[in-house]
């Protein structure tokens, strides 16, 4: 059921997306309402967006740092005459 919702929210993310996409001013102006609607209707009281805050720096270095390593690992091959 939880896998279903999941699916159910990511199509409607997407329909919403392609909606806005169309360039229309009224119907990108509805989407955002419906927006602004639901979020006040069902989840007012939870925090708005994505945040600043410096954890999410120790996962993009980590990432990064990740990164770095399977390219030269993977180029090792590649540049031994």
């Amino acid at each position: 059921m939880e896998s279903a919702l999941y699916c159910g929210s990511i199509l409607l993310g997407y329909a919403a997306m392609l909606v806005a996409m169309t360039y229309s001013v009224e119907l990108f102006a509805c989407v955002c309402a419906g927006l602004v609607i639901g979020h006040a209707a069902f989840n007012s009281s939870a925090p708005v967006g994505e945040t600043a805050d410096p954890c999410c720096a120790a996962t993009q270095n980590q990432v990064r740092e990740t990164t770095i390593w399977t390219i030269q690992n993977s180029c090792q091959g590649f540049l031994k005459p």
